[in-house]
């Protein structure tokens, strides 16, 4: 199974969230199901949490939930080159 996310902007507990998500791919593997866990992009800016350490949390939840591919969009950019590496 595929998951994927889009567009979260730093979204954590708004709508479904990552919580949500989680939720759904532990139940789905306790189901014997393979999951891959794919973002298309525009992650670590749009809220505080993003801008206060300029992405740093939302890479690090993202990390702690395994996320499989992260491909990055136009936002990935806007804290600089150096920073985006």
């Amino acid at each position: 199974m595929v998951l994927f996310t889009s567009d979260v902007h730093c979204g954590v507990d708004q709508g479904f969230g990552y919580a949500g998500l989680a939720f759904i791919r532990d139940n789905l593997k306790d189901q014997g199901y393979a999951t891959i866990l794919v973002d298309d992009g525009d992650f670590i800016q749009g809220e505080t949490i993003g801008t206060v350490d300029k992405g740093e949390s939302i890479i690090n939840l993202m990390n702690d939930m395994e996320y499989d591919v992260a491909v990055p969009g136009n936002h990935e950019f806007d804290y600089g080159m150096d920073r985006f590496m």
